[in-house]
């Protein structure tokens, strides 16, 4: 029986046997990019999520200690998705600095941006993001205009139980001209107006900060009242260096798995997902990705050592950060 007058269905590998040798033979360099492409298709992409202070850079802000594992994920096509309890604003400024143009995961998960620049590799985002001007904010967590309405609440009910007006040194609506910044320095002497000002940001969408006045609590009967009140509203209490910070609905592990499956649903290749973090606010994104490292902190400890999922990585913050890189590509 002629070949050629069998139906397409009943031959199709014939017919790819043919159409190969006749691209091949007539279109060699459209041939060699349909089978790159194919062969890019089947490759798995890593996505490295990584904590910012004291991971991908130091103390002092400075990346040179981890520039060269950076541009090796670079090199390799793959991607790195920095992810901090720092605002949008912050996080982009730093990136802008290190030359890496990626989306990034803010406010402890609250967050994931994706910079104008790289919107057109992520035609499909969910409904609920706003735009800023760092990117496209796809919304997570809870918006601090709902948080403030609890905490204004609640500071009204303190007030009205013990006679304390004003009990938060500093208001829901944080301060942000450069006299309001300068008159907290005396209820925080260590601290620089810089450090200050980043910790009210008001460019923040899911984190509120606030303090308690000083020498009114003796006891921290009030304020750990103040603490139930908003737990018992379902926002998360963090109790950072300078501040304390409202959350709710953020999550630093869900908002990587949630970049994973957008970041999949849109490019339609595999993955392997790796993390690195130095601490406890990062035992979430390292139990959501396949493999998560534990960067030693400045004293030399590996604070995650207790879960045997989280490998412990015997070199400090940003050394550490190029050794799993090194690692990663080491192994098949």
């Amino acid at each position: 029986m002629n070949t050629f007058l069998t139906p397409l269905r009943e031959r199709p590998h014939f017919m790819n046997q043919l159409f190969n040798v006749f691209a091949d033979l007539v279109f060699p360099h459209i041939s060699t990019y349909l089978k790159k492409m194919d062969f890019q298709n089947n490759t798995t992409k890593k996505l490295f999520f990584t904590d910012i202070d004291g991971t991908l850079v130091d103390q002092k802000m400075n990346f040179h200690k981890s520039e060269k594992a950076v541009t090796t994920i670079k090199r390799h096509s793959d991607l790195i998705v920095p992810v901090s309890s720092k605002p949008a604003g912050a996080i982009y400024t730093l990136l802008q600095r290190m030359k890496l143009n990626v989306p990034f995961i803010c406010e402890n998960g609250g967050g994931i941006v994706i910079p104008q620049k790289y919107q057109n590799k992520f035609k499909q985002v969910p409904h609920r993001h706003i735009e800023i001007p760092e990117g496209l904010l796809i919304c997570l967590g809870v918006q601090r205009n709902k948080i403030l309405r609890d905490l204004d609440n609640i500071e009204n009910k303190i007030s009205q139980k013990y006679g304390l007006p004003n009990y938060f040194i500093i208001s829901p609506d944080m301060p942000q001209s450069s006299e309001e910044i300068i008159s907290l320095q005396p209820y925080f002497p260590h601290w620089t107006v810089e450090q200050i000002r980043e910790g009210c940001s008001p460019q923040k969408y899911f984190d509120v900060a606030f303090q308690f006045k000083k020498n009114v609590d003796i006891k921290g009967e009030i304020k750990n009242e103040v603490i139930s009140e908003l737990q018992a509203r379902g926002h998360t209490v963090l109790k950072g260096g300078l501040f304390y910070h409202v959350l709710k609905g953020c999550d630093k592990g869900k908002a990587v798995k949630k970049f994973t499956q957008i970041f999949v649903k849109t490019h339609k290749t595999r993955i392997k997902t790796i993390g690195v973090g130095d601490g406890e606010n990062d035992l979430e994104m390292l139990h959501a990705v396949d493999k998560g490292y534990n960067v030693q902190d400045q004293n030399g400890k590996n604070l995650l050592s207790k879960f045997p999922r989280i490998i412990s990585v015997p070199q400090i913050g940003p050394r550490g950060f190029s050794w799993v890189v090194k690692q990663v590509y080491k192994s098949p």
